[in-house]
């Protein structure tokens, strides 16, 4: 994990081309272990909206990874602090990118 990662710097999370996604920050870092995300807003067509009212009802949401050692294995918890109008959107991201991340710690 990159350390030049910053606290209140800008995160995007977005599809292939760069062009949709969302806005974050990084609320908390203590690399290895921890990252916590704060979301602000959607990347729509490359143009921030962080004050639209459809913005406005998931801004803050927390998500946050968390890494623990024990007996030689390492453990990922995710957590996600958001509306639960969101929470099948969340799932059904978290559970293709955390299958990725199964498969790629399982081969290496």
């Amino acid at each position: 994990m990159s350390t030049d990662w910053q606290v209140g710097g800008k995160t995007y999370f977005t599809d292939a081309d760069g062009q949709n996604g969302m806005v974050s920050t990084i609320d908390s870092f203590h690399a290895p272990y921890e990252i916590i995300f704060k979301h602000l807003g959607e990347l729509r067509d490359g143009v921030e909206d962080l004050e639209s009212e459809k913005v406005r009802e998931w801004t803050g949401s927390l998500e946050a990874y968390h890494l623990e050692e024990n007996a030689g294995k390492t453990r990922l918890t995710v957590s996600v602090d958001v509306d639960s109008s969101y929470k099948p959107m969340m799932d059904q991201g978290f559970n293709k990118g955390l299958e990725v991340v199964k498969k790629l710690s399982e081969n290496h």
